[in-house]
């Protein structure tokens, strides 16, 4: 019989207490997008984004006294197309951008059936279980699948993120040679514009001294940036705590790579970044809107990527991060698919839910496009 125990970590106190073997096992995983299952990351995402409709759900796997397995997981009450859930769910919101369970390597299968049979001994507090972009190469997503079906819960798959990444196994040169003609022009084209407007300059900042002296101007951008216009810049005050507060553990562990545009020593554009363990994850980007003509967000992109480049070997993966937008595409055609799995209760109302997910909806969609496709072949010319 499997040695392999769960405990369910409900409050912050016993979340804190995590934190020494939490870090082991992370470093001892092997993960898609290791930052974002740090002990460091959710302890700073939960200050700021818990609690309210969320709490703590937290599933710990031992093996006698070995800590083998973290289910990074909370309660929230939500709704699926309109009708009220109780969830369990990853801990995340869109800065989380890959999510997964945190495994000690061997004995994946039995792991994993240990944290169902937990989420099973507790389904009374739950009618959905939730994973949101679990990566494709982490196998989770398919054996999650199987387990639970075993055990005659209804499951649904359904693609979720596409986030683009660049492999840095080359030097600059070497790289920027595979981009196209028409790329490459238009990057010189940029270069030659904003420099015909003043002097600009490329600023890296690593520590929270110099995020501290350039703060009042990130915000500043943030504020006259199109994420300001849709609800979701850093100058919000939730994201403002949040990646200020981010700002301070990831310098302290090394992590803070945020870069700044600057033109005529005027902050104009920056990336928010993390780097971690070989790989640099580009979280957040805002260009102030007065200098739009110059498209200073597409010149820092170069800039940054020509810099990332330069420090092959010790950085073997550039992740783009969030959807596969048309800028992204011309960089790099890799991408790195994500699955939603949804596991619904053995109950009337949950099964009425996946009824509805993954019956109704997928109907209604392609009824949907089917009747735009008609009217685009047969609309007035």
């Amino acid at each position: 019989m499997s040695g392999h125990r769960a405990l369910i970590i409900a409050d912050e106190e016993r979340f804190d207490a995590l934190e020494v073997e939490w870090r082991s096992l992370w470093q001892e995983a092997t993960l898609v997008g290791p930052v974002f299952a740090s002990f460091e990351w959710y302890r700073c995402w939960w200050r700021h984004f818990g609690g309210g409709k969320k709490s703590l759900f937290v599933i710990v796997v031992r093996d006698g006294d070995r800590l083998v397995a973290i289910a990074p997981l909370m309660l929230e009450n939500l709704r699926m197309r309109g009708m009220p859930v109780r969830t369990v769910r990853f801990i995340e919101n869109g800065n989380s951008l890959h999510n997964d369970f945190i495994l000690a390597s061997g004995s994946r299968r039995t792991i994993l059936d240990t944290i169902l049979d937990c989420l099973l001994e507790h389904r009374d507090q739950w009618d959905v279980i939730e994973f949101k972009n679990i990566p494709d190469d982490s196998e989770n997503a398919q054996l999650l699948r199987e387990l639970a079906e075993q055990r005659g819960i209804t499951c649904g798959v359904k693609p979720a993120l596409d986030s683009p990444f660049i492999n840095i196994n080359c030097d600059w040169d070497a790289f920027y040679a595979t981009c196209t003609a028409r790329t490459r022009k238009t990057h010189r084209n940029l270069l030659n514009t904003i420099g015909k407007t003043g002097e600009h300059r490329l600023v890296r900042i690593a520590t929270l001294k110099e995020y501290e002296a350039h703060r009042a101007a990130l915000l500043e951008v943030a504020a006259n940036s199109w994420t300001a216009r849709v609800g979701d810049s850093l100058a919000t005050p939730r994201n403002n705590a949040f990646f200020d507060d981010l700002a301070c553990v990831a310098a302290e562990e090394g992590w803070l790579d945020i870069w700044l545009l600057m033109l005529n020593e005027r902050l104009v554009a920056f990336e928010y970044h993390l780097q971690c363990n070989g790989r640099n994850h580009a979280l957040r980007a805002s260009f102030h809107e007065e200098f739009g003509h110059l498209s200073p967000g597409a010149v820092l992109d170069l800039l940054v990527m020509k810099e990332l480049f330069g420090e092959h070997p010790t950085i073997s993966e550039y992740d783009l991060g969030g959807s596969f937008d048309s800028y992204k595409k011309k960089w790099t055609p890799a991408l790195r698919r994500h699955k939603m799995v949804h596991m619904f209760k053995p109950a009337p109302y949950p099964r009425l839910l996946h009824g509805i997910e993954y019956g109704v909806v997928p109907v209604l969609k392609r009824a949907r496009a089917a009747f735009t496709r008609m009217r685009g072949g047969g609309g007035a010319p």
